[in-house]
């Protein structure tokens, strides 16, 4: 298990660089971005023990939650943002600046994308 976790750890690496990479992410793009993503899910079932049917994918992936959020915050508002980066505190595997990176490709520039942007500079979720 460990080989193929570590390929699919590549490619999961890779995406995530590339998606975070991009400097202007178009709503129509963003949305074939997340779709592309989508088709990596079933990725899982490959770390699925079959007399627990629990998944050990975490253990051999360590991207693979990360990864798993990019949909939401390719295709989520500024507010689902907000939610998921202060309440749920979900986007932990994500680095204040790789969020911003991607808050700044993803959104026009206005005063709740900057509301936004302070958040992840002043308060980082604990």
């Amino acid at each position: 298990m460990s080989a193929l976790g570590a390929l699919v750890e590549h490619v999961l690496s890779r995406v995530l660089s590339e998606v975070e990479d991009l400097e202007d992410i178009s709503e129509k793009e963003s949305e074939r971005i997340a779709e592309a993503v989508k088709l990596l899910a079933p990725l899982e079932d490959l770390f699925v023990d079959p007399r627990s049917g629990q998944t050990a994918v975490a253990l051999f992936v360590p991207s693979w939650f990360k990864c798993s959020y990019l949909c939401e915050i390719l295709t989520g508002s500024l507010a689902d943002i907000d939610f998921l980066y202060s309440e749920a505190a979900a986007l932990v595997d994500y680095s204040p600046r790789e969020l911003a990176k991607l808050v700044r490709a993803l959104f026009a520039d206005t005063p709740k994308r900057q509301k936004l942007l302070e958040k992840f500079v002043i308060a980082p979720p604990t």
